[in-house]
Parts: structure tokens; C-alpha cells; sequence
């Protein structure tokens, strides 16, 4: 009787032993760090059950059969509770020193291009495999870029790309996911101009830390490691914005006005794809986004004469869904607004309002014959900065303007008696 009541519970020991070690998954690995963490590889176990569950013995895999890390005996995941694995523990604990729920080492490294990250119970029963690469469809920005890979839920197919995500730099082991909240963060990206507006490409710098920042020198690069070295004495203070461009003349040209600006860098940024990196002068990694000409990224902002705004500035920069495509020709040096010039208001009405021919030479003709040009208080032009540039007298409802300005985008800005707004983006060849 007592062997039958053995015989019994065996399997439903067994059944329930299985279950618990369902609840374990990878969460997160690194498998190509930036140059400057040296960090080596590491991958992140995760509980996410209701019990606790002991992993002794179990084995964590690359898709080479030799290549095994035993976990140590008495080795337990809490439910909620994330261990590392490192490969190597002295490098992990130099970059990442607060992190205890780590153990290692592995003596073996995760490829650079692809590779399976494998993890095995103690009889050898598959618990999770994925099968990676470093090129899309897989988020690209963990391939040196910074990032990890991290997932984004366990009921979905560990071998789906789009169950992954690239994280922030240097990952969050041993944690859960947060927000990366860069102090200074790349905000606008012009990469491919439109061919009627040839301005170069540049890039536009955020700082939102709260303090100062001094970025002498401080790097950008991209990913063929093209590399621009902030010059001394560039300061950025908070809630300032530097624009970083590889053609001077042509983007001042354009947006006349615009004084926050450097360079140039000799570089270009590719049309299909590229990495923007911010090094700090000791050569840590800073910033790093991987933006894409593909969707779902912006594809308006590959040629179509609009930039790449980060929206989501606290978040994560390689989350296509965190950018937009800005205002036609972009918004270098100053803040994004929406909606866009041209801006309609309530009581002016853009169909009564005729600005031809735009872009312009020598003449801007004006019919305002759709509106009563009594009701026009003020007519005026400004530069991307608000700088007032020339005011323009309205005294009939065709007015030609004989222009002194330089070549250059501008907004033409009508305010009405009531305080209602019409502005439009005019440009002069």
C-alpha cells in the first residue's frame, strides 16, 4: 500500500517539479558590448512564476554542444527576483559594481553576428533556446551599439524578433526594464535631405540633465566609427540645444539665424541606417540610438525634406514608436512645436490667404483678398530662432513685398485684431 501511494504522488511530484521550471526565462543578454564597457557577455534570468526555483545544475548553452556553464549547486530564483550569468565576473562587477545577483563565469563568448543562447535543466530538459542575429528583423543597436536585448513578454515566441527590443546603454542586469532618461540625449536628426533642399546632415544635442554640461571633448560617431571631437570650451547648459553639422554654410544659409551650431564633421550619415553615439571625454558611452530608413521608423525623414524628432525624450532613443517626422525641413537649434507651420487659427482662415510664388527671389506677393485687410493688426518675419527680421505694412489686400533677405527659411507670421495667428514657412532662394 505504501509503494502504491509512492507510485502516485511520483508523477504529480514530477508534473509539478516541470511547471515550476516553466517559469523561468531569459530576460535579457548581452552579446555585443560597446568598445567602451568591456563588459563581456552576460545573459539575465528571470522568475516569473509565484514559487521559488532551484536551478543547481542547470545549463546555460551556445549553439556550440561543448561550450556548457553548470549553475552552482543551492542556486534559487525567487519568484519576481532576475540572476545574472557573466562570462567573465571580474570585467561584469567593473562596469556594473552594485549589481550582487550575478554568478559566472562562462568560458565561452556569444557570437557577434548570431548565435543560439541556450538554457538547460539539470537532466538536460530544454528549457528556453533562442536563436539570434545581429541584422534586422532583430533590433541591430544591441550589436555593439550599447543596448542589450531584452524581451518583451514571456507568452510570446523567445525566437520572434519583435518580441525583442534594444535597451538603453549597458543594459539594466540584474533589474527590471526602466526608462533610460539620458541627461543628454540626440533629439533631432536630419540624415537625408530633400533634394530641393541640400542643407548636409547634422545632428541636434539636448541637454535636459538639470545642470551644465562641458563637452570638450566629448565624440560623435557613427557606426563606421567616423568619429567628430566636440572642440574646448563647448559648454551646453540646461535646457540648451547645439546643433552639430558636417556643412556650415549651407545649414546657416538655410536657416538663417540659427548661431547654436557647430562643426563641421567629415563624415556623412547614411540614408539607409546608421548609428548616432555620444562618447564623454573618459570615452564612456553617453548616448547611442540605431535609427532605420524602414518602417516602423519615420520614412518621411529619408529624403522627403523632414528630420527625425525624438518625442519621447526620457525614453528609450532605439524605440522607433519614441520619433517622428518633424516639420517640413526640421527645427535645428529650437524646441519642436506642433502643429507645424503652417499654423491656421481660429478666425483666419488659410484658404483666404495666398503667398506666391514660394520659394521666392526678388518679389513675395500677399492676397489677403479673402480676408478684410483692416482686420490685419500686424504682418511680420522671423527667422527659426524668433528673431524679428523685417515687419511688412499691410494696407490693401495685395501686398508685393520687395524682399532685402538672405537666402534662408523663414516664417511669415499675420496677426489679426482679436489676437487670432496665421504663420507660414516662406522660403527665399
Amino acid at each position: 500500500m505504501r509503494q502504491i501511494f509512492f507510485i502516485i504522488l511520483s508523477p504529480l511530484f514530477l508534473f509539478t517539479t516541470f511547471l515550476s521550471a516553466q517559469t523561468i526565462g531569459i530576460s535579457e543578454f548581452m552579446y555585443h558590448a560597446d568598445t567602451s564597457a568591456h563588459s563581456n557577455d552576460w545573459v539575465e534570468l528571470y522568475n516569473y512564476g509565484n514559487s521559488p526555483v532551484n536551478i543547481s545544475g542547470w545549463k546555460l548553452k551556445d549553439e556550440n554542444i561543448d561550450n556548457t556553464f553548470i549553475i552552482p549547486t543551492s542556486t534559487t530564483i525567487d519568484p519576481g527576483a532576475y540572476l545574472v550569468i557573466a562570462q567573465s565576473l571580474d570585467t561584469f562587477l567593473m562596469v556594473y559594481p552594485d549589481v550582487t545577483n550575478v554568478i559566472g563565469s562562462f568560458d565561452f563568448g556569444l557570437g557577434n553576428k548570431s548565435d543560439q543562447v541556450r538554457l538547460l535543466d539539470a537532466s538536460n530538459t530544454p528549457i528556453v533556446e533562442i536563436n539570434y542575429v545581429d541584422s534586422l528583423p532583430w533590433p541591430s543597436a544591441a550589436d555593439g551599439m550599447g543596448p542589450s536585448l531584452q524581451i518583451k513578454s514571456f507568452d510570446d515566441d523567445p525566437n520572434d524578433p519583435d518580441n525583442w527590443f534594444a535597451g538603453c546603454v549597458r543594459g539594466t542586469p540584474g533589474t527590471a526594464y526602466f526608462p533610460c532618461d539620458y541627461p543628454l540625449v540626440i533629439s533631432e536628426i536630419n540624415y537625408n535631405s530633400a533634394s530641393f533642399f541640400k542643407v548636409g546632415d547634422w545632428i541636434e544635442l539636448y541637454n535636459r540633465s538639470g545642470a551644465l554640461i562641458n563637452l570638450s571633448g566629448w565624440e560623435f560617431r557613427d557606426q563606421q566609427n567616423n568619429i567628430f571631437v566636440f572642440p574646448t570650451g563647448t559648454i551646453l547648459n540646461d535646457g540648451e540645444r547645439l546643433v552639430v553639422s558636417d556643412s556650415l554654410d549651407a545649414l546657416t544659409t538655410a536657416f538663417p539665424g540659427l548661431d547654436n551650431v557647430i562643426g563641421e564633421f567629415t563624415f556623412s550619415l547614411s540614408n539607409g541606417g546608421d548609428a548616432v553615439l555620444l562618447y564623454d571625454a573618459a570615452f564612456t558611452l553617453q548616448f547611442s540610438v540605431k535609427y532605420n530608413d524602414k518602417l516602423p521608423w519615420p520614412i518621411d525623414a529619408d529624403g522627403d525634406g523632414y528630420t527625425l524628432e525624438f518625442i519621447e525624450e526620457n525614453d528609450n532613443p532605439n524605440i522607433p514608436e519614441n520619433w517622428i517626422a518633424g516639420c517640413p525641413f526640421g527645427s535645428p537649434g529650437i524646441p519642436f512645436t506642433f502643429p507645424c507651420p503652417t499654423l491656421q487659427a481660429e478666425n483666419i482662415n488659410k484658404n483666404s490667404i495666398e503667398i506666391y510664388p514660394n520659394p521666392f527671389t526678388d518679389y513675395l506677393y500677399l492676397d489677403l483678398s479673402g480676408l478684410n485687410a483692416g482686420t490685419i493688426q500686424q504682418c511680420y518675419i522671423t527667422d527659426f530662432s524668433g528673431r524679428i527680421i523685417t515687419d511688412i505694412q499691410v494696407d490693401n489686400s495685395i501686398v508685393i513685398w520687395n524682399n532685402t533677405l538672405a537666402s534662408g527659411i523663414y516664417l511669415l507670421h499675420l496677426i489679426a485684431s482679436d489676437g487670432t495667428q496665421y504663420t507660414h514657412k516662406i522660403i527665399r532662394n
